[in-house]
């Protein structure tokens, strides 16, 4: 009977130190699982901070955007203007000269009606 006993304290050993074990294993397992865990909540963080840096440079470039347009806007219309202006100005420069030469043909007509006259 008491090699029994030995033999049952002993498979109550192994299995308690089987069980020990086992328990030292979820133990690990546990602390790797929650670093896991920590890890992945870290690298979450990360990735919204980065993301909301990501929407601010986004707006910023958008309101960059916006005001290039506004002022390639201002410019187009200036450059219309004068364009407009041009023409007007060219088109009295062309009556002018248009005047110019009738009054030229009409003092060389009096010139010529004074000559004759004087003849």
């Amino acid at each position: 009977r008491a090699d029994e006993a030995e033999e049952r304290v002993s498979e109550t050993a192994a299995a308690l130190a089987c069980a020990l074990q086992d328990f030292g294993d979820h133990a690990s397992s546990q602390q790797e699982v929650e670093s896991r865990i920590v890890a992945a909540e870290k690298a979450a963080n990360d990735a919204a901070a980065q993301n909301k840096a990501l929407e601010a440079a986004l707006s910023a470039a958008e309101e960059v955007k916006s005001h290039a347009q506004a002022e390639a806007a201002a410019a187009r219309a200036s450059v219309e203007s004068q364009l407009d202006a041009l023409a007007v100005a060219r088109e009295e420069a062309r009556t002018a000269t248009e005047r110019v030469g009738a009054l030229s043909r009409r003092e060389r007509a009096m010139q010529e009606a004074v000559a004759e006259l004087q003849a």
